[in-house]
C-alpha cells in the first residue's frame, strides 16, 4: 500500500478448491499503525451468481437486439406519447425514412387517417391490458406520400406490477 491508498475494491476471477472458476469481489481497507506497518482488513464475497445473471441479461439483450434489428418484419417501440422511441431498418426501408427521421415521429404521422381511430382504439385496449395483442391491416403513409398496406401486430410490454411500459409494433408489408 502507498501512503495515500487506504481502500480499494475489485472484482476478479479465481479457481476454487474444486477447480471451478468463480467471480469474487474484494473490499480492502488499510490503516497505518506506525513504524511503516499497516493493519489490513479485507472482505471477499463470492459474486459468481450475480456475474452469471448479468451475463445472461447481456446475452438476452443482444439476442433481442439482433431479432429486432435483423428481422424480416418492420418493428417499432412506441411510448405512451405514441412516438416511436426505436425502429428497425426494415421499417425504415418500408416507409422510406432514415432511422433518425423516424425516432420521435408519431405513429399517427405515418398512419392513413382512415385507419387511425381503429389503430388507436386497439392499441389503447392492449396498453390497458384488456386484450393481449391486436392485429389489423392498415395503410401507412410513406415519406414520399405513397401508401403501403401493412399487417400490424401490436403488443404491450409491462413491468413486474403489470403497468404498461411501452408498446411494440411488428409490421408485415402486404401491399402486393
Amino acid at each position: 500500500f502507498d501512503a495515500g491508498l487506504s481502500t480499494y475494491s475489485q472484482d476478479y476471477r479465481a479457481v476454487d478448491k474444486h477447480g471451478q472458476l468463480r467471480w469474487l469481489h474484494e473490499d480492502v481497507y488499510a490503516e497505518p499503525v506506525g513504524d511503516g506497518r499497516w493493519t489490513v482488513v479485507g472482505v471477499t464475497t463470492n459474486i459468481t451468481e450475480r456475474k452469471e445473471a448479468e451475463e445472461e441479461v447481456r446475452r438476452s439483450e443482444e439476442h433481442f437486439r439482433r431479432i429486432f434489428e435483423d428481422g424480416p418484419l418492420g418493428m417499432t417501440i412506441v411510448g405512451a406519447d405514441l412516438e416511436m422511441s426505436d425502429v428497425n431498418e426494415t421499417l425504415c426501408r418500408m416507409l422510406g425514412y432514415t432511422r433518425e427521421e423516424m425516432l420521435g415521429l408519431s405513429i399517427e404521422a405515418v398512419t392513413h387517417p382512415d385507419n387511425w381511430a381503429t389503430d388507436l382504439d386497439q392499441g389503447a385496449q392492449v396498453m390497458r391490458g384488456e386484450i393481449p395483442t391486436y392485429s389489423i391491416e392498415k395503410r401507412y403513409i410513406k415519406k414520399n406520400g405513397d401508401i403501403l398496406w401493412g399487417r400490424l401486430t401490436g403488443a404491450a410490454v409491462h413491468d413486474a406490477d403489470g403497468a404498461p411500459l411501452y408498446g411494440v409494433g411488428m409490421v408485415e408489408d402486404i401491399t402486393e
